[in-house]
């Protein structure tokens, strides 16, 4: 669906913000008119919006709908409640493991791939071309003469900013 202001559904809002779920029901005069408006569009008759909520930051919405009206009981929200929880959770754990898996294949100061990511491409390259002919790989190897020397003359922040600066010129013209 394409994105739309907050402002316009001020009960899409609130749950983002208060981190309360919402019924919106169709005969409810106090319901908010846009989502009423909402619900029309899609046919129903009531929603029921949860709010994602990981790490104590809202990060989406999970909403059902029905063209029943009235449709879901309290146990019925108590049971997405808790789906939405297990949804957040799984969220986060991908997150988190997208985080460990990047701090151990880059190195942390420059982002480039480290010796473990090394090896693990050059594995990956060797298992490719396994049983082709001819078998060509290529490995470039760029080694920086008497960096030591840098970081003994102007330390270790300028030889990591010097690191840093040419990690970046590396990124610019290699595939990532």
């Amino acid at each position: 669906e394409p994105s739309y202001a907050l402002d316009a559904y001020p009960a899409t809002r609130n749950v983002l913000i208060s981190h309360q779920s919402c019924i919106v029901d169709l005969d409810d005069p106090d319901a908010d008119p846009a989502e009423v408006d909402y619900l029309r569009e899609l046919g129903h008759s009531t929603l029921v919006m949860l709010p994602l909520v990981v790490r104590g930051e809202s990060i989406g919405i999970v909403e059902l709908s029905s063209a029943r009206p009235r449709a879901f009981s309290e146990r019925d929200v108590e049971l997405v409640k808790m789906l939405v929880r297990e949804a957040a959770t799984t969220f986060d754990n991908a997150r988190l493991y997208d985080e460990l898996r990047q701090l151990a294949y880059r190195d942390p100061l420059t982002g480039l791939a480290n010796r473990s990511q090394l090896q693990d491409r050059v594995d990956h390259a060797l298992e490719r071309i396994r049983g082709r002919s001819p078998k060509h790989v290529a490995v470039l190897f760029i080694d920086l003469d008497h960096f030591k020397h840098l970081n003994d003359r102007f330390g270790h922040a300028k030889g990591d900013r010097a690191l840093q600066v040419m990690a970046e010129r590396i990124r610019t013209i290699i595939r990532p």
